[in-house]
């Protein structure tokens, strides 16, 4: 494979040209290479996060709506507080059966983001009057 000679130049600070371009090739004062970014704001969050909401289960048990479908939904967070027992959890957002959908044990957090991440309703099941928690990412 053939070695290629690249030029860099050593400022204490990266050099900002009048029409906010930088140079792309920096080095330190010991002549490694530095790299500059382009000025571009930084990659990341998207996410806004709603408020922590807490459902409880209807009497008998019944499967319960945790939160209704939400087209623009990126991430969920489903939590069951310590002390509770175990809840089940459908994401398909059909009838929640007692032991057949996602096991959530007193305690636990259950996280969906991306392409996991329902956007239609997610139901529950679990002891009449116990709570469970989510909190909804758009």
């Amino acid at each position: 494979m053939p070695v290629e000679q690249i030029a860099g130049q050593y400022q204490a600070t990266p050099k900002v040209f009048g029409d906010g371009q930088t140079i792309l090739v920096q080095v330190d004062s010991q002549g490694f290479l530095k790299t500059v970014d382009s000025g571009s704001a930084p990659v990341g969050g998207g996410i806004t996060w709603g408020a922590p909401t807490a459902v409880a289960v209807t009497a008998g048990p019944a499967s319960t709506t945790l939160i209704a479908a939400n087209a623009g939904r990126k991430a969920l967070l489903i939590w069951n507080p310590v002390g509770n027992a175990q809840m089940s959890v459908n994401i398909a957002g059909g009838a929640a059966v007692l032991a057949t959908g996602t096991p959530l044990l007193g305690g636990a957090l259950f996280s969906l983001s991306g392409a996991e991440c329902p956007v239609g309703a997610v139901t529950f099941i679990g002891t009449a009057g116990q709570s469970l928690v989510y909190q909804e990412g758009t």
